[in-house]
């Protein structure tokens, strides 16, 4: 073999190493290329999924919120003339009179009488009970008092007692308390349960 052949064989065989290397080089690129698309896709993925669950997780909360606003028990605080529902027995306080105690009464020194008037129906499909007991007053300096029992003033009307209503039924009645002279800070409370402390309150002034 002459030394030109020689030297040309030797180039070409150099020629061919070298695209096989570059060739090589080329595949392992892009092969690394392809795994970090996927990595990168699965990434993204990912925080699509968290970004989704992280959305889901506030809607329901909201929506919890939302539900608990919508089902949250009425008012418990309530005027003279509003109506407080409570299980279907209506409870109206109609009107309110201070009386200094009459000729048979006793009270405390600096105390006047305070007569409510009340209107109790049954709102309910069933038979419900009523009693003057379930009611005391809360005066301005945060005592709480029974009804003071049964008072002889002219036009009082008749004092509520206890009893039971029928479907539909009503009754009226007064409940009587002793306050401090002046006081105009004065709610009454109702207890359904007298053995809870849970009450509904009618602001008298």
């Amino acid at each position: 073999m002459t030394y030109e052949r020689r030297k040309a064989k030797e180039k070409w065989a150099a020629i061919i190493i070298g695209v096989l290397i570059l060739f090589g080089a080329c595949t392992a690129a892009f092969s690394g290329g392809g795994d970090t698309s996927t990595t990168e896709d699965s990434e993204t993925a990912s925080s699509e999924t968290s970004t989704e669950e992280t959305t889901e997780e506030a809607t329901k909360e909201e929506s919890e919120e939302t539900t608990e606003e919508e089902t949250a028990p009425e008012a418990q605080e309530y005027s003279v003339g509003d109506t407080a529902d409570i299980d279907g027995k209506q409870i109206t306080v109609t009107n309110v009179e201070k009386r200094q105690p009459g000729e048979f009464e006793v009270v405390k020194e600096g105390y006047e009488f305070v007569i409510i008037n009340l209107d109790i129906v049954n709102g309910s499909d069933e038979e419900i009970n009523y009693n003057a007991l379930n009611f005391e007053l809360q005066d301005g300096n945060g005592n709480i008092t029974d009804t003071f029992g049964t008072v002889s003033l002219d036009g009082v009307g008749e004092q509520l007692s206890s009893g039971a209503l029928d479907p539909g039924g009503n009754v009226s009645g007064t409940v009587v308390f002793e306050v401090p002279k002046g006081d105009e800070d004065l709610t009454l409370r109702y207890k359904d349960n007298m053995f809870t402390n849970e009450t509904v309150d009618f602001n008298l002034y």
